[in-house]
C-alpha cells in the first residue's frame, strides 16, 4: 500500500511539473510573439519618437487622470501613516469641486492596474501610461488564452487566436484613443470562465472575482457584458443539460445571481458612488431619454438622417 501511495504521489508530482513546464513554455512563446507583433505594428511610433497618448481625450482626460490618481494614492497612504486622516473624497480642484470617486470612476479610478501609479513619480507618468497600454493588450491575450485552455483547446490555436483578438480593429482603434476600452477584453473571457464553472456546478469564486474586477473598473462596460453573459448562459445551459431543465435552471440562476450580487457588493465602496454620480450628473439628467432601448425612435432617425 505504501509503495502504491509513493508511486501515485510521484505521478502527481511529475504531472504538476509537466503542466508547469508547458505553462512556462506557452507564456514564453506568447510573450515573444506578442512583443514581436506589437513592435512591428507600432514601429512608426518608435521611429517617430511618438507617445501612445492621444492628443484629444488621451492628453486632456486619461493622462491627467492617471497623474491625479497617483498623487491621490500617495497623499492617502502618507496621510494614513502620519495619522492625518483617511482618503480625500471631495476635491475642489476637480472642475468647480467634485466627488473624487464619482468624477473619476468613468476613467477607471478603481482599476487595480492604477495602483502602479502610486509608485511612479509624476514626471514619469507618461512612461507609465505607455506601459499600462501595452500591459492591457498583453493581459487581454492572456485572458483569451485562459478561456481557450479552460475549454481544452490546443495551445498553438490559443496563441494564434489571442494575437488576432489583441490586434483586432476594435482594440487598435479604441484602445489607443481610450485605453480603458481594452478592459472588457480582459474581463469578458474571465467572466465567461466563471459563469461556465457555475453552470457546471463548480466553484463560483472565479465569477465573483470577475464581477468584482469588472465593477471596480466602472459600470460602463459591466452592464454590456452582463447582457452578453445572459445570452451566453442560456446557450450553454441548454447545451449542458438535457434532463430536469426546469429544476436545474432555477438552481443555476440562483447561484449566478448570488455570485453576481456578491461581486457587486464587494465593489460597492467604489461602484455605487460611480453609479450615483452618473445618475445625478447634469449631463445625464438633461439628456434626451427614450423608453425604447432597442432603437431611438422615429423622430431621432427622421431628424438626423
Amino acid at each position: 500500500m505504501e509503495r502504491g501511495k509513493r508511486k501515485s504521489k510521484g505521478r502527481e508530482s511529475r504531472g504538476l511539473s509537466g503542466r508547469g513546464q508547458r505553462l512556462g513554455g506557452f507564456l514564453m512563446v506568447y510573450t515573444v510573439l506578442f512583443l514581436a507583433t506589437f513592435a512591428l505594428a507600432f514601429s512608426p511610433f518608435f521611429f517617430g519618437q511618438k507617445s501612445f497618448i492621444w492628443y484629444n481625450d488621451g492628453h486632456f482626460q486619461h493622462y491627467p487622470t492617471l497623474v491625479y490618481v497617483g498623487r491621490w494614492l500617495r497623499r492617502t497612504v502618507l496621510g494614513l501613516l502620519q495619522g492625518k486622516g483617511g482618503p480625500a473624497l471631495f476635491d475642489l480642484n476637480l472642475a468647480m469641486g467634485g466627488d473624487v470617486i464619482a468624477t473619476l470612476n468613468y476613467y477607471g479610478f478603481g482599476n487595480p492596474l492604477y495602483l502602479l501609479s502610486a509608485f511612479v513619480p509624476t514626471h514619469y507618468t507618461e512612461v507609465l501610461f505607455n506601459f499600462l497600454l501595452v500591459l492591457r493588450f498583453y493581459l487581454a491575450g492572456i485572458s483569451f488564452c485562459a478561456l481557450c485552455a479552460y475549454h481544452k483547446k490546443p495551445l498553438s490555436h490559443a496563441i494564434i487566436g489571442a494575437l488576432i483578438y489583441v490586434f483586432s480593429g476594435y482594440a487598435l482603434q479604441s484602445g489607443f484613443t481610450h485605453p480603458y476600452f481594452i478592459e472588457p477584453m480582459i474581463q469578458l473571457p474571465l467572466l465567461l470562465i466563471g459563469i461556465d464553472m457555475i453552470i457546471r456546478r463548480k466553484s463560483p469564486l472565479p465569477f465573483i472575482f470577475g464581477v468584482l474586477y469588472s465593477a471596480l473598473c466602472g459600470f460602463y462596460f459591466l452592464y454590456m457584458m452582463t447582457l452578453m453573459l445572459g445570452f451566453y448562459t442560456l446557450v450553454r445551459f441548454f447545451g449542458c443539460y438535457a434532463k430536469d431543465r426546469g429544476k436545474e435552471f432555477v438552481c443555476m440562476a440562483g447561484r449566478i445571481i448570488g455570485a453576481y450580487c456578491l461581486g457587486i457588493g464587494l465593489s460597492a465602496p467604489l461602484f455605487l458612488p460611480g453609479i450615483i454620480g452618473y445618475l445625478s450628473s447634469g449631463r445625464t439628467s438633461g439628456a434626451e431619454t427614450t423608453q425604447n432601448y432597442l432603437s431611438y425612435g422615429w423622430n431621432y432617425y427622421r431628424d438626423n438622417f
